[in-house]
């Protein structure tokens, strides 16, 4: 009956994988590790785009689409700061 349980965390797991693709095509930081963390948790909790659109679903599908859009709005921006950084 809950919209989204705090007990059930995979969609967060994937929804942060997701943010770090770009690291891919850098060498891997600490600075990196939280920026992206930070960007993921900003584009989750806000919901922009289609992560809002997802979310309005109301079912477990929701759940799970609203944080894979978050992280992929959330790597194109992480995307662009590694570069704007390097």
């Amino acid at each position: 009956g809950m919209h989204d349980s705090k007990n059930i965390v995979i969609d967060e797991w994937v929804g942060m994988l997701i943010t770090f693709i770009p690291l891919f095509w850098y060498d891997v930081t600490m600075l990196h590790l939280a920026m992206g963390f930070l960007i993921f948790r900003i584009f989750d909790t806000l919901k922009f785009g289609l992560a809002r659109w997802a979310d309005r679903w109301g079912n477990t599908w929701g759940v799970m689409i609203d944080d894979v859009f978050a992280g992929l709005h959330a790597a194109v921006v992480f995307w662009v700061a590694l570069i704007i950084m390097y």
